[in-house]
């Protein structure tokens, strides 16, 4: 166990890193004095006491991730009134009181995870106007009233977690287009589910929700089934447009493992949307299945730390037989070149960085023709693609 110390010195720091360190104690209120602070990063340790005031102080703050501590009382108010906040991470903690309600006042908050704490109170107005908001998972507090009308339709909103929690009130006719996991059970909300979310891709996401009038739910919408789940035809608005949704579980009893992928997703998620490459972060997921239709292996393969696409990084790079690593099940002579192209093409649309992933444009052209290389590749992309094994 390490305790900070009580003193800051090295007053133009931009950047703290301590996450994971077994910190104990309260967080100094000389971290008040770092004016030049842009990223504040105390995840997963054993800190105590109160936030500092003085944190929400700060012109150049961007980043806050303080989840998994044992903090406790309300959060500083100004939190997001001084300084446009891209990123605000409490979760796992005993925080109690209302969220700040300068959190978006600088129209450029992308990540809001407060999840498992004792929050309460109604959402702040600034929420409403935020458009660049991304993900909001405040699940498992005690939140009341209703949701700010255009947080629903928010325009980069891609995910909801919001259950466990006393909101009430009815649910738009309309969501975010972009919305692709919405987890809202176990709240006070009346009236009807919004048209495109009465189907099985869904199923789960409005439980418990005594005035809410659910329809049935049919599998006829069902167009397919990859290694973790159902895929659902879903529509998303009235003009007869049509997203592919999977059904994944619902279980947020997660250990550390899980939680920490999970916070790992908001970071690339963040990341995809502040550098305005939105659409690698959908390649990304788009890779993911491509791998799991040619292997037959779920998402989540491997250890603990690693998934789908790592393991068949990996693989590729020890020099595995590509055909062996391809699903017995759908496996077939004549099609071995195909599958094992598209093996390939969901390792390059799963790169680490986003900037070597391909546009959606040229994963199409490769589908259609795998001799096609777009000259968007980076030259290390393109042998992945050359031959098969």
């Amino acid at each position: 166990m390490v305790k900070f110390l009580s003193l800051i010195e090295s007053l133009n720091l931009i950047d703290i890193d301590l996450s994971s360190n077994k910190l104990t104690g309260p967080i100094p209120n000389d971290f008040g004095k770092l004016e030049k602070l842009s990223w504040l990063s105390l995840m997963f340790n054993q800190l105590s006491g109160e936030i500092p005031e003085s944190i929400g102080w700060i012109p150049t703050l961007k980043d806050v991730k303080l989840f998994t501590n044992n903090l406790s009382g309300a959060l500083p108010p100004d939190f997001g009134r001084y300084a446009a906040l891209e990123g605000f991470e409490v979760a796992s903690n005993n925080l109690t009181g209302k969220l700040p309600e300068y959190l978006c006042a600088g129209g450029k908050l992308v990540g809001l995870v407060a999840f498992d704490n004792n929050l309460s109170g109604e959402l702040p107005e600034s929420l409403a106007n935020c458009n660049s908001l991304l993900i909001i998972s405040i699940y498992n507090n005690g939140f009341t009233g209703k949701i700010p009308v255009g947080l629903w339709t928010a325009s980069n909103l891609s995910y909801v977690q919001i259950s466990d929690n006393k909101f009430t009130g009815e649910l738009p006719d309309k969501m975010s287009r972009n919305l692709s996991l919405l987890e809202i059970s176990n709240n006070r909300f009346s009236g009807r589910i919004p048209a495109g979310f009465g189907n099985g891709a869904y199923a789960s996401s409005f439980l418990n929700n005594p005035g809410l009038c659910t329809r049935k739910l049919i599998e006829t919408n069902m167009i397919g089934c990859g290694g973790s789940g159902k895929v659902y035809r879903v529509p998303v608005n009235r003009s007869a447009d049509f997203v592919a949704v999977k059904r994944i579980g619902n279980n947020r009893k997660l250990d550390q493992e899980h939680e920490k992928q999970f916070l790992a997703e908001v970071q690339v998620l963040k990341y995809a949307h502040t550098t305005k490459v939105n659409e690698k972060t959908d390649i990304y997921s788009f890779g993911v299945i491509l791998l799991e239709l040619t292997t037959g292996r779920e998402a989540n393969h491997g250890d603990v730390h690693t998934g789908l696409a790592k393991w068949a990084w990996r693989y590729l790079q020890d020099d595995g037989p590509i055909v062996d690593a391809l699903d017995e099940e759908i496996k077939e002579a004549c099609y071995l070149d195909e599958m094992s192209q598209v093996f390939k093409l969901g390792i390059l649309c799963t790169s680490t960085l986003p900037a070597n992933r391909p546009s959606m444009k040229s994963v199409l052209e490769i589908l259609v023709n795998p001799r096609v290389i777009s000259p968007e590749k980076s030259a290390d992309a393109i042998p992945l693609l050359a031959n098969s094994r």
